[in-house]
Formats: structure tokens, sequence, C-alpha cells
């Protein structure tokens, strides 16, 4: 019995240690961007529902790479869709000649640098690698 306790510990202990802490996720602008964002514009930026910022300016939706942890993050929390449900809805919107899918930055220094270079840009990385160029809209 003192054998089975030992070993459950042990086990109880391994597994864990093996479960990884996600950092957060930061929906990011450039820091000359002034304009209020909510999740909700955030989510009608990225689905094409609206190309300007609440204050008129235009804006440039930069996605990551549809393999990327972040994006699966940023879908599932902000978007509320699945990658299924995105592809057959990007799907039918470039279909039908309605809207092209954002952009893909490949790192989240290259979401970092075309912010950093067009103030109508917003994208979203991982809260880690985040500077003080860029202004957090929203973390999640």
């Amino acid at each position: 019995m003192k054998k089975l306790r030992r070993n459950i510990v042990l086990m109880l202990g391994l597994w864990l240690g093996s479960i990884s802490v996600q950092a957060g996720t930061v929906v990011v602008v450039n820091a000359s961007n002034t304009a209020e964002i909510s999740t909700s514009d955030i989510r009608n930026i990225f689905l094409a529902k609206t190309k300007t910022f609440s204050n008129g300016d235009p804006v440039i939706p930069v996605n990551k790479p549809i393999d990327d942890s972040v994006r699966s993050l940023f879908e599932q929390n902000i978007l509320n869709k699945s990658a299924a449900q995105l592809k057959s809805y990007w799907s039918k919107l470039v279909f039908t000649g309605k809207a092209v899918p954002p952009r893909e930055s490949e790192t989240d220094e290259d979401v970092l640098k075309a912010i950093r270079k067009d103030p109508r840009a917003i994208g979203y990385i991982d809260e880690a690698n985040l500077d003080e160029t860029v202004r957090v809209a929203i973390s999640f």
C-alpha cells in the first residue's frame, strides 16, 4: 500500500511539473493611436465587419500564422470562433469579393514592426514579447 501511495504521489508530482503556464496575450496598436478599442471593436476589425477604428481612422489588422498558438487563443477568446469556422467564414467573404483576410506576420517581432511602422495597424502578440514602443489595447 505504501508503495502504491508513493507511486501515486510521484506520478502526481511529475504530472503537475509538466503543466506549462501560458503567458498572457495582448492586442496592441501603434503608440500614437489614441482610439478607444473594445473587444467588440477588435472582433469586428478582424472579421472585416469594420474598416476603421472608433475614431474614424482606417485600420489594418495583422494576423499571426494559422498554426500559431497565440492566434488560436485570439480566435477562441476574442473572435469566439474555431479555426474551422474562420476558414469557412473567410472562404465565403473571399469568394463573394466582400473582403480579404488580414495580412499575416510570422513572429511577434514582425507584428510589432508592422505596428510601429503604421499607425493604422492592430495586432496581437504574446505578452512576454511586449515592449514600450506600442500601446496595449486589451489583454487576455
